[in-house]
């Protein structure tokens, strides 16, 4: 065995790690151009709703598909950004209850007194397996697309 046998242990520890690096490069050269402008992303202006008003100047009717307050993240309350629960955040997911229960521990509510407005069956079915009150969204989405 030569007196410098670490050259290649390090010759291929640096071989792994360059192809690593060149793996990343490839991968950024490919899903870059498919990313959205930062504007597309920090400009958002959702499409203003035609507002009907009377001769008075009070607001009679507003009628239109969006229907948004663009709000700035500071302003949202804590609470409610520390009760979002991403499908990482569970080891189970719908129709288990684990994501509705973790969002009503996180919030400090008991179960019981929790809402979930759901649009799926599976949803509905893991409401009510976490013991809280379902509602179906989809017959108010289709009342509304229908109108």
């Amino acid at each position: 065995m030569p007196k410098r046998w670490w050259i290649y242990p390090l010759f291929a520890l640096c071989t792994v790690l360059l192809a690593m690096l060149l793996l990343v490069a490839y991968a950024a050269v490919i899903v870059y151009p498919t990313l959205p402008s930062l504007e597309a992303l920090t400009e958002y202006n959702p499409k203003i709703p035609l507002r009907i008003f009377s001769a008075d100047s009070a607001l009679i009717g507003e009628f239109g598909e969006e229907r948004r307050a663009v709000i700035k993240i500071a302003e949202v309350p804590t609470s409610l950004k520390q009760a979002i629960v991403a499908a990482e955040d569970t080891a189970r997911h719908k129709p288990e209850p684990d994501v509705f229960l973790e969002a009503a521990r996180r919030l400090g509510a008991e179960p019981a007194a929790c809402t979930v407005y759901e649009d799926t069956d599976i949803g509905l079915e893991a409401a009510r397996r976490a013991g809280m009150t379902p509602v179906d969204v989809r017959p108010i989405i289709r009342a509304s697309a229908a109108s």
